[in-house]
């Protein structure tokens, strides 16, 4: 038996195991994993179990919410992992995290909700919004550097299908490139080539 194994995880696991139960994992006893084991190897434990098992989305978010810092900051850096390695399913919850981030002014639990939605293709009927707050975020050098370079990938993956978006983010992103922040300005060209690499191909269609 692994020796640095998870209590509370070891102990979710075997149950599931022995009863063959398909419940979904309780929120609760994942933060409170958390709250005592913050590792790496805890956290991808307890991603792995939520993309076997399942869980409750708007029960997670309710546990967030009720929890303190740092507790509450473990769990959405745990959240966005899963998104990056379940992107269907963490789709389902994208309504949650946009509502999150609406609610949320701590910079690293904002950092990782705009990184969890670079990795969701984001439902028409809130990408409108996702994309404005994502530009604005994206301009403002007042904003942290890390909440802006995954802001910005969450607007190209809106802006890409869409000649209009395209222009306005390249707008944006001209200017900046031009910024004193390696990051940003290497984030900035990267999405610039591939809008105008975009832009050609809808060239091509339109006058083959």
């Amino acid at each position: 038996m692994d020796a640095e194994r998870s209590g509370p995880v070891d102990k979710a696991s075997k149950a599931l195991t022995a009863t063959g139960s398909h419940s979904l994992l309780s929120p609760p006893e994942l933060a409170d994993s958390l709250a005592s084991d913050r590792t790496k190897r805890n956290v991808e434990r307890w991603a792995g179990l939520m993309a076997r098992e399942g869980i409750d989305f708007e029960a997670f978010f309710d546990e967030m919410r009720r929890r303190k810092f740092p507790v509450k900051w473990y769990m959405t850096w745990m959240l966005s992992r899963f998104v990056e390695r379940n992107r269907p399913d963490g789709a389902r919850a994208q309504r949650l995290i946009w509502q999150m981030l609406g609610d949320c002014e701590n910079a690293s639990m904002r950092r990782e909700l705009w990184r969890a939605l670079s990795f969701i293709e984001i439902d028409d009927d809130i990408a409108g919004e996702v994309f404005d707050a994502a530009v604005e975020i994206t301009a403002s050098p007042r904003q942290p550097i890390a909440v802006r370079a995954h802001a910005i990938f969450t607007a190209r993956n809106i802006a890409l299908p869409y000649a209009e978006l395209r222009r306005e983010l390249r707008l944006t992103l001209e200017t900046t490139g031009r910024e004193e922040s390696p990051g940003i300005r290497a984030r900035s060209r990267n999405v610039l080539r591939e809008l105008r690499k975009a832009d050609a191909t809808s060239d091509l269609d339109r006058h083959p």
